[in-house]
């Protein structure tokens, strides 16, 4: 939550496009006291100064990263937190989106951002199991396909299933799902559509460890 508040200032500032290569990281050491105060005041306990140091060093580092990252993509609309809702197979969804963007040519793309947990990221879009992105991809629309990311804060590192949106990225590209997240969205459909077909006709099926199936079991 601090990081995107630091990332909605910044681009509520309106000249962060304008910013040197880390004037970005400079902008968050000038306004970190005010941050901490309005977002997370128990960092600024006198027990806490290595930790609130450190959580400094992090964010100036990852919105730095972020905001080249951005103005590579051509990024001009930043909206952060920003609450969704629409129709699905199964009935309303929603979520919160950590970061909708939007670039010069009207492109959008979500980034979720993670304090950790690259390898796990990386493992889900690499097989097409990013659900969440998924989700948010099927809240913002598939005409065109927006482009769904993970943000690692802690590298800091995007990851991304093609490098269309973000040309810096670490691209996880599963072998037969050439889509930013819809491959992702159809199978849990049919995934979806085929158990509830089973729980219609009043099957259950339920994982047996240890023991051998007998027959009426």
């Amino acid at each position: 939550a601090l990081f995107c508040h630091a990332v909605n200032q910044l681009a509520s500032a309106g000249d962060w496009q304008k910013l040197g290569s880390d004037g970005a990281g400079k902008w968050v050491e000038e306004n970190w006291d005010a941050l901490l105060e309005a977002h997370a005041a128990h960092y600024l306990l006198p027990e806490n100064s290595a930790a609130r140091l450190e959580l400094r060093h992090m964010t100036a580092k990852a919105v730095e990263n972020l905001v080249d990252l951005f103005k590579k993509a051509g990024v001009v609309k930043v909206e952060n937190e920003t609450e969704k809702e629409g129709a699905a197979f199964f009935g309303q969804l929603g979520g919160r989106l950590d970061l909708c963007l939007t670039n010069e040519k009207g492109d959008m793309a979500v980034v979720d951002l993670k304090l950790g947990g690259y390898q796990k990221r990386e493992s889900e879009i690499r097989n097409s199991n990013h659900l969440q992105l998924a989700l948010y991809g099927h809240l913002i629309g598939d005409k065109p396909e927006a482009a769904c990311s993970y943000y690692i804060l802690g590298r800091p590192q995007m990851i991304s299933a093609s490098d269309n949106y973000f040309a810096q990225t670490a691209v996880a590209r599963s072998s037969d799902d050439a889509t930013e997240w819809k491959g992702c969205w159809d199978r849990f459909e049919r995934l979806w559509r085929w158990r509830r077909e089973q729980l219609n006709k009043g099957e259950i099926i339920m994982p047996v460890w240890d023991r051998k199936a007998e027959t009426g079991s």
